[in-house]
């Protein structure tokens, strides 16, 4: 997921710029390992809608896709629940991630003597 991506980069700036001397807190040899974590993350988390969408034929002959939740899974989960549940995963987190990384970034800079 793009989210995901937007933190890592969040993170790597905010190492970069706060801990200019040290090692980067994401070293090249594990980029790949991170880009396949986020591929893996957003595959596992959304594939459960692979399964509990049907093609409906209705009253007027069209066809339409779905949301067939029971019928998929038999599950009396509510399906606003995981809703609910990605959109704090996957939104609300990750955007107050990047609040702080970009804020604490701000600050360093702002606060930074310039030198000469």
């Amino acid at each position: 997921m793009s989210i995901q991506s937007l933190v890592l980069i969040a993170v790597d700036r905010f190492g970069a710029v706060v801990f200019p001397l040290r090692s980067p807190l994401i070293i090249s040899k594990l980029s790949p390992f991170f880009i396949l974590a986020t591929w893996i993350v957003a595959s596992a988390v959304f594939l459960p809608y692979l399964f509990a969408y049907k093609l409906v034929e209705f009253a007027d002959g069209k066809h339409y896709c779905n949301l067939q939740w029971d019928e998929a899974f038999g599950w009396s989960v509510s399906v606003s629940h995981g809703y609910l549940a990605v959109e704090v995963v996957f939104l609300y987190i990750p955007i107050a991630l990047l609040i702080i990384f970009y804020s604490a970034i701000v600050v360093k800079l702002k606060t930074q003597k310039i030198i000469g």
